[in-house]
Formats: structure tokens, C-alpha cells, sequence
């Protein structure tokens, strides 16, 4: 378990997004922790990135921003935290409703974005 967490706060290390992204159209609600999650445009396609007050929750995020990055839109309808099963047994269910609040958001804004 120890290294999943060594790993996650390691990639939470990285990244986070600047303060004037930091808003209510950003936020995710359904987090314990502050959430962000961005959109970037780029090339014709939308990437993710975002940011959270707390380096294992920002490494989280980036684990899901990664994955949504690289994701068909039919990949990205279907993705739920259970995917993440093999990292996400070791969260708090908190954790796991969390997870699953930041690829809604993200899947929202991915449908948002491609109307």
C-alpha cells in the first residue's frame, strides 16, 4: 500500500494549474478536498489538467487527466473509478466518491466542449 501512496504523491508532486484557473467554472463539487479541473484546447482536440490543495488528491488527478488524454470519447463514457480498481482499493471510499466526481466533471466538460 505504501507504494501506491509514494507513487501518487509523487505524480501529485507535479503540475497544478495557475490561480486565475482556480474558479467556480473549474471547481468540482463531490470532492473532500479543493478541486480543480481545466480544459486546455489543443490541435482541435481538449486535454485535461487540474489541481487540488492536497498533493495525493492533485496526484489522482493527474492519474485521471493522463488516462482521460489518451481516451476515445466511447473509452471516456465508459471510464468509472473501478477501472482504477487496482489503485483505487487502497482509498477511502471518500476518496473513491471523489475519483469518481473528477471524471464526471471531466466527462461533462469533454461533452460540453464537443456539442
Amino acid at each position: 500500500m505504501r507504494d501506491v501512496h509514494d507513487f501518487i504523491l509523487d505524480i501529485g508532486s507535479q503540475g497544478g494549474v495557475p490561480p486565475q484557473l482556480k474558479n467556480k467554472n473549474t471547481f468540482v463539487n463531490g470532492c473532500q478536498s479543493q478541486v480543480w479541473i481545466v480544459p486546455m484546447p489543443k490541435d482541435g482536440t481538449v486535454k485535461y489538467t487540474g489541481d487540488s490543495d492536497s498533493f495525493m488528491v492533485r496526484g489522482i488527478i493527474n492519474l485521471v487527466c493522463d488516462i482521460a488524454n489518451h481516451a476515445t470519447k466511447e473509452e471516456l463514457d465508459q471510464l468509472s473509478y473501478k477501472d482504477l480498481e487496482p489503485i483505487a482499493k487502497y482509498f477511502s471510499a471518500s476518496r473513491r466518491r471523489g475519483l469518481q466526481a473528477i471524471i464526471n466533471r471531466i466527462r461533462l466538460i469533454h461533452t460540453e466542449v464537443n456539442k
